[in-house]
């Protein structure tokens, strides 16, 4: 696939995202462990999953909080790649991040997941989270940062990909400092490992499937390069899970509220 194709729009990108980032049995436990260990006496009547994508961690924010649930995203064809919701405590819809189709003081609970980075400029959409958040709120990011970065397995055999993270991807601090201008405080950090693969075989095979829009945004040479340079580096691993970091923040609106 050529790497000009509009990313988001295409249906083999949105069905490499169900297929190979799907919430596995490990990365469930994972998770929801680390939303409850974060949040232990949250009890969300209404929670938000902003650019939810294929909706992979709707269904789990029900899972772990109960309350209803919406998934939001702007991409109509990701979300033809959605879960089934026909008697599930979760809906999604269609929207833009900067325009969100909810009332204001509506959620109790957003998880950003693995989206902060393609937000561009993020500054209108945490103004918009804060106009849809309740005052007693919560707004979990789950994220890569800069700190993370050569933890993640591939990126050292995609050199163009490495470089477009390093331009896109926040630090610790900027998205701390981004939340603060949008008058939301850090409530707590933490960062949270979780299994990218049960062996190399298979994280090679995730890769191959090119479910990461750093790699989609990469020439199709610079990619087969890549994955050349990836085969030759798992082979080397022993038969092992790869384990990955992910970043995990939780903000609230500071008072005095705003009237909108």
């Amino acid at each position: 696939m050529s790497a000009r194709a509009p990313l988001w729009s295409s249906p083999d990108v949105a069905l490499a995202y169900r297929e190979v980032r799907g919430v596995t049995d490990s990365v469930r436990r994972t998770w929801s462990a680390a939303f409850r260990a974060a949040l232990p006496d949250a009890r969300p009547r209404r929670s938000l999953d902003l650019g939810c994508g294929t909706g992979r961690f709707t269904a789990l924010l029900a899972e772990t909080f109960g309350g209803s649930v919406i998934g939001i995203d702007a991409s109509v064809t990701m979300l033809h790649e959605r879960p089934p919701a026909a008697g599930a405590p979760f809906t999604f819809a269609a929207g833009h991040a900067t325009a969100l189709p909810l009332r204001a003081r509506t959620i109790d609970l957003a998880l950003l997941s693995m989206v902060y980075h393609l937000l561009s400029p993020p500054d209108p959409v945490l103004v918009e989270l804060r106009r849809v958040a309740a005052p007693d709120s919560v707004v979990v990011v789950r994220t890569p940062t800069r700190e993370l970065m050569d933890r993640v397995s591939f990126l050292p055999c995609f050199p163009g990909a490495r470089a477009i993270d390093e331009a896109r991807m926040p630090s610790r601090a900027g998205l701390v400092e981004a939340f603060a201008h949008a008058s939301f405080e850090c409530q707590s950090h933490a960062t949270i490992e979780q299994e990218f693969a049960a062996s190399p075989a298979e994280a090679l095979e995730k890769v191959r499937r090119r479910p990461f829009s750093t790699l989609q945004m990469i020439s199709d040479a610079a990619f087969a390069e890549g994955v050349a340079r990836y085969e030759a580096f798992c082979r080397g691993l022993p038969p092992a899970p790869l384990i990955e970091p992910l970043d995990l923040f939780v903000f609230r609106p500071l008072l005095p509220f705003p009237v909108f």
